[in-house]
């Protein structure tokens, strides 16, 4: 899939790589979208989702079928995602409700990354990242493709939830890790940040019901006007500070416009 990229991509694997099965969109549909575009055009007995700025190491393919082949019961698995440098990142995580949406979006989860070095074995886990997940076709076929109401950011939690809900397992399956370079496709931006809220309200919406997503609303109203302060008060004694601060207004000029609104 190509979701209307700007540098060369497309040529590139028509040069390099004609034996791909290349789908070009003439617009970004986002992430939901598009993959559900090459789901229906593949035939696997998986399914395989893999962000363009993720990298594969040697035997996580394999880690992956392995599992799936082991366990009937196992309808999507992922693993362990790290940055270039070799830090961990999130790759796992409880269902979304008032106190991890709290943690999220107060930076609190932060701390919950010391299991990630101690995964020696396969762990069900509520759900698993959408930068590398591969899920059981009969799976897809029976809860349905990615919700794309979320354009991106989300997508992967619902899908997750409503396979659990269908009477699938998730698991997170040791292997070396992938890389990932967080935002690699997309850049720190405030449309990225304001997708991401996005995502968590409609999330929220679908799953948690109308108290429990107007106070996530809250939440990202608060979190928001915290790491505006903070960074508007650090770019008075550090000018390398004045790009976030531009940042955290911007979005929090747009959340407070609504712009947070379920775009689906």
């Amino acid at each position: 899939m190509d979701n209307a990229s700007v540098d060369g991509s497309p040529a590139m694997v028509q040069e390099q790589f004609p034996w791909v099965h290349l789908i070009e969109n003439c617009k970004n549909v986002g992430f939901a979208r598009a993959n559900n575009q090459a789901i229906r055009h593949s035939h696997g007995r998986y399914v395989l989702l893999l962000n363009s700025d993720a990298q594969l190491a040697p035997g996580v393919l394999s880690s992956m079928f392995a599992f799936l082949d082991a366990d009937p019961a196992a309808g999507i698995v992922g693993v362990r995602l790290a940055s270039p440098d070799g830090n961990p990142q999130f790759c796992y995580g409880s269902f979304p409700g008032l106190y991890t949406e709290f943690r999220s979006l107060f930076g609190l989860h932060r701390w919950d990354l010391s299991f990630w070095d101690a995964l020696h074995g396969p762990r069900a886990v509520d759900w698993v990242s959408g930068a590398c997940l591969m899920a059981r076709r009969v799976t897809l076929d029976q809860i349905g493709l990615l919700d794309e109401g979320f354009f991106m950011f989300g997508e992967e939690v619902d899908l997750c939830y409503r396979a659990a809900r269908g009477g699938w397992n998730v698991y997170l399956v040791p292997s070396q890790p992938v890389i990932h370079v967080r935002a690699g496709s997309t850049g720190k931006t405030s449309e990225r940040i304001l997708r991401l809220y996005r995502g968590k309200l409609r999330y929220a919406q679908k799953h948690l019901g109308r108290v429990r997503s107007f106070l996530i609303s809250g939440m990202i109203l608060l979190s928001t006007l915290g790491k505006w302060a903070w960074y508007t008060m650090r770019a008075f004694v550090q000018p390398q500070q004045v790009s976030n601060c531009l940042l955290w207004t911007q979005v929090l000029r747009h959340v407070l416009k609504g712009a947070i609104r379920d775009e689906g």
